[in-house]
């Protein structure tokens, strides 16, 4: 895990009322019943969880009047969270919508800038069959 997921999942499982909505957890790992045995139940389905997936990160930022060397250097790193469940799409609403609330706008760790990029709903998770929407953040932070 890297700093940024550790620091959006410590944000996410301290909200109590997110995690009622969500009995499978919040997981950085690929979700299956060997990597995150917790998202299933007794009889073998995935409960309502959520999976937090980083992807390439790439520098950002505007045209300064400092020379190169004194310019800071800004990453921005996508940030996809899945939100997964056995079926039944529109229960996965409740969970997403409090989700952005928490996220959009957030300072994450006073040094990293959250914004909501995109959604993606009714989908269908092909490796497991299972209920899948998605929401993409930026994660936008200073590296000098």
């Amino acid at each position: 895990m890297s700093d940024i997921d550790t620091i959006v999942k410590t944000l996410l499982i301290g909200d109590a009322t997110l995690m009622a909505m969500l009995p499978g957890g919040i997981h950085t790992a690929r979700v299956d019943k060997i990597s995150t045995p917790t998202a299933y139940d007794a009889g073998g389905e995935l409960m309502q969880c959520i999976r937090i997936r980083l992807e390439v990160e790439t520098p950002t930022g505007f045209p300064s009047e400092l020379p190169l060397a004194q310019q800071p250097i800004q990453v921005r790193t996508p940030m996809a969270v899945y939100f997964l469940r056995q079926r039944d799409q529109d229960a996965l609403r409740p969970a997403m919508a409090r989700t952005m609330t928490l996220l959009q706008g957030a300072r994450l760790a006073g040094a990293y800038a959250c914004t909501w990029a995109e959604s993606v709903t009714e989908q269908t998770e092909d490796t497991l069959k299972v209920a899948q929407s998605m929401q993409r953040y930026y994660i936008t932070r200073i590296l000098s």
